[in-house]
């Protein structure tokens, strides 16, 4: 049955569709008809259930490899969709460990009740446990999955309590004015100084921030942070008769499609008396790809005085319509396209298209991952407004990038 595509099979009212103790080779799902699932304890039949259209039905024989647990009857002339092991196997081992871990922990408790009930053993033995053959759940993927899976139900909960502990910093790296080579502005960019961890990369607790909807919370106070330090940095920009500065939020996908940032923003702005014209939003171009919602919200934005900046312009899912259509106000090129820049002139034209581009189209521009003079000599030779990179400095706590603000400023 290796590589078949579904396929059905009609049973006749009355006829055993597999026994108790049959190979499990396959499952079902009910297309039309009815299905008695019945077995057998102390020499009497026991009904377990009657199942309908819709139902799946010997899926637990295919996960585990265990014989049939029960036997199946079909009660009416009965029309089933075959699900081969083939089937399922790709998207169990591609599924979330924490979903394949309560999956293995359920199967094997509801095999454990169904032996006590027959009256059979309890449990295996880990050695009974481990000479078995599984289809799907073998036991490289059982012991990843449980690992794995412990492994975030503890940063989730560690994340929590970050929240509440005020565990997070916020980080600033500098984006510079190419005119001038002076402070336009700052990304801020969040850390967390796990208690006992230490510094945790934010590439291991953003992901699972987005998968389980804290990142709203945490983007919440990421935004209240930015816009009161922004003030600080403005004060010191004044001070130093420096031209405003402005700070950029990064908007993730959860948070873009939770319907409460944009009040989120109205609330931070409100409160922190920030001029919305110094504040930009980061989005990516995925976030653009449900067309109405996203021209609503940043159409909303807007509207409260904010800027747009299009992040990794080019990198992601490239449409030049997004350009047209989408009130945007930067555009910011991923360091995949200017790291080369100075030794490939495909990558300097490239480059250098992109900002006539925009410029066209009256954005500003950004380019990201500067490392080395040459490329910042380029793109401003290009008209590129501005830069960001280790060039100039790597994020900085608030308090350095208040120092490096005022260094700019002396010179």
């Amino acid at each position: 049955m290796k590589g078949e595509v579904l396929s059905k099979r009609l049973f006749r009212a009355g006829t055993v569709i597999f026994e108790g103790g049959d190979v499990g080779d396959c499952a079902y799902v009910i297309e039309r008809g009815r299905v008695e699932v019945a077995t057998s304890y102390n020499g009497a039949k026991t009904v377990l259930g009657v199942m309908g259209p819709g139902e799946i039905l010997g899926d637990m024989a295919i996960i585990d490899d265990e014989p049939r647990s029960a036997s199946a009857i079909a009660i009416d002339d009965t029309v089933l969709t075959v699900i081969t092991p083939e089937q399922v196997t790709t998207r169990l081992q591609e599924a979330d460990p924490v979903l394949r871990l309560l999956l293995m922990v359920t199967l094997e408790r509801y095999r454990n009740e169904l032996r006590r009930f027959q009256g059979g053993g309890t449990r295996d033995t880990p050695a009974e446990r481990k000479g078995k053959r599984r289809a799907l759940l073998t036991q490289d993927i059982i012991a990843s999955s449980q690992q794995t899976a412990i492994d975030k139900f503890k940063l989730e909960s560690d994340l929590r309590g970050a929240i509440a502990n005020n565990e997070f910093q916020l980080y600033y790296q500098p984006i510079i004015a190419l005119d001038g080579e002076t402070v336009a502005g700052f990304e801020a960019l969040i850390r967390w100084i796990h208690p006992e961890r230490g510094f945790v990369n934010p590439g291991e607790f953003i992901a699972v921030a987005e998968e389980t909807a804290l990142m709203v919370p945490i983007g919440r106070w990421v935004l209240q942070q930015a816009c009161e330090d922004l003030k600080t940095f403005n004060d010191v920009a004044g001070e130093c008769e420096a031209p405003p500065i402005f700070v950029s939020v990064n908007v993730s996908g959860r948070q873009f499609a939770s319907g409460t940032f944009l009040d989120d923003l109205r609330t931070s702005l409100a409160a922190t008396g920030v001029k919305p014209e110094r504040v930009k939003l980061e989005i990516t171009e995925s976030l653009l790809m449900n067309y109405a919602h996203a021209l609503d919200w940043i159409r909303d934005a807007r509207d409260q005085g904010v800027r747009i900046a299009l992040d990794d312009f080019g990198t992601g899912y490239s449409s030049l319509s997004y350009l047209l259509h989408f009130p945007i106000d930067t555009l910011k090129v991923d360091r995949a396209f200017v790291e080369h820049m100075h030794e490939d002139a495909r990558s300097s034209s490239l480059v250098a298209a992109i900002v006539n581009m925009a410029h066209t189209l009256s954005f500003d521009v950004v380019a990201e991952g500067i490392e080395e003079a040459e490329q910042s000599a380029a793109l401003a030779d290009m008209g590129c407004e501005f830069a960001q990179g280790y060039r100039y400095a790597r994020p900085l706590p608030s308090s350095e990038a208040l120092d490096f603000l005022r260094s700019s400023c002396a010179r």
